[in-house]
């Protein structure tokens, strides 16, 4: 498993361990009892609904600088590839904006919100942007 993990790519290592760390969040979210449990589920929250969504959609949006180059696109490579501190900024701003328009489109179509369904929709969304972003990982 290390030896897969250290042919990955980057951009590979950061999207199978945030893949494999949602699960594992909401597991101990779930498990731990108590007032410890409190500021599990804070930081959980906070991951779940202001980094990851943007996180996984910059790996949709945004492309590799390698794959531009295999491509041949040489010359834009480096324009259109973003670096780390890029993607984590991005990350952040996509996620707020992810977020209220799929609460704001629910809105319209009559939802009366509680927070089972605030939580099923930002799970919903972290799924799919996931999904996504393997998808086009695996397409490329």
């Amino acid at each position: 498993m290390i030896r897969r993990l250290n042919s990955m790519s980057k951009q590979s290592q950061s999207l199978f361990i945030s893949a494999v760390s949602i699960p594992v969040l909401v597991v101990v979210a779930l498990v731990i009892p108590g007032s410890f449990l409190t500021g599990v589920l804070v930081m959980t929250g906070v991951v779940l609904t202001l980094f990851l969504p943007g996180f996984f959609l910059t790996f949709i949006l945004f492309p590799e600088a390698t794959k531009l180059k295999e491509l041949g696109v040489d010359v834009l490579a480096n324009k259109l590839a973003i670096d780390a501190i890029e993607k984590i900024i991005f990350s952040f701003f996509l996620s707020i904006a992810l977020v209220a328009l799929c609460l704001s489109i629910i809105r319209q179509f009559g939802a009366v919100f509680s927070p089972e369904i605030i939580v099923g929709v930002i799970i919903g969304l972290n799924f799919l942007t996931m999904l996504g972003a393997l998808i086009t990982k695996k397409m490329k």
